[in-house]
Order: C-alpha cells, then structure tokens, then sequence
C-alpha cells in the first residue's frame, strides 16, 4: 500500500486487510523502488515512521505505578476487600471507627477514588502495595 495516511488505524486496517507493506508517500523514490523489489520477492517492507508505529503499538506499555500506602491503610483496604463493616475493621485492629473513617478518606484521596468499589478493584488489579 502506497498511501499518505500514516494514522495508526489506517495502518492496522490495511495490514489486516491484506498488505503485505505500507509505504508513505514521502518515501524517497529510490526507497520506494527497493520496496517492489523487496515484496517482488516475497518479502515486506514498511516506511521507517510506519514501522516505529507499528513497533511502538505492540511494544509492552509501561505499567501504571503502584501507589504506596502505609502498613496500616494496607490493612484497612484488605479488610474492606475482605467486606468487612467498618466497624468490624476497627475491632479488628483495636482502632476506633473514626480512625478507620479518616484512613479511608486518605486512602480515597491519594488513590483518586470515590467508592469502595473503585478501592476493591484497585486493590484487586494490583494497583495498590
């Protein structure tokens, strides 16, 4: 394919259509010319930028980062995993309930959270140490 599209779902759309190459109209002739011969004899070829595009689509993307709470914040989000009541956190770690509030509301705001859903699927993805 000889084309000047260079987005991303262009270029997906063609090689899983079919072809065997995908070269940009800004290729230099010669460039291009060595491309025919190139899939004349069964190969592929693609433009330098294509194939950083194509490359950089299936290269592994970096992993959120996890964020870091303290021992005992750790501790209250398992207990809520585990659906615990709050108040059953709190006997469970010899803490009041209001202590148990205030760490949730930390938790929520260095998590960028609002629920207790979005907390377990955190915690549950990994996304917590």
């Amino acid at each position: 394919m000889l084309t000047t599209f260079e987005e991303e779902d262009k270029i997906f759309k063609a090689l899983c259509a079919g072809a065997v190459s995908y070269i940009s109209k800004r290729t230099p002739l010669t460039k291009i010319e060595e491309a025919i011969f190139t899939i004349a004899r069964g190969g592929s070829y693609m433009s330098p930028s294509i194939a950083r595009k194509v490359i950089s689509h299936f290269n592994p993307k970096p992993k959120k980062q996890n964020t870091q709470l303290t021992a005992r914040q750790r501790q209250i989000v398992e207990g809520v995993v585990e659906g615990l009541s709050y108040k059953m956190i709190a006997d469970k770690y010899l803490i009041s309930i209001d202590t148990v509030r205030d760490h949730i509301k930390k938790i929520y705001r260095l998590l960028q959270i609002n629920s207790k859903g979005e907390l377990i699927k955190k915690s549950l993805d990994g996304d917590i140490i």
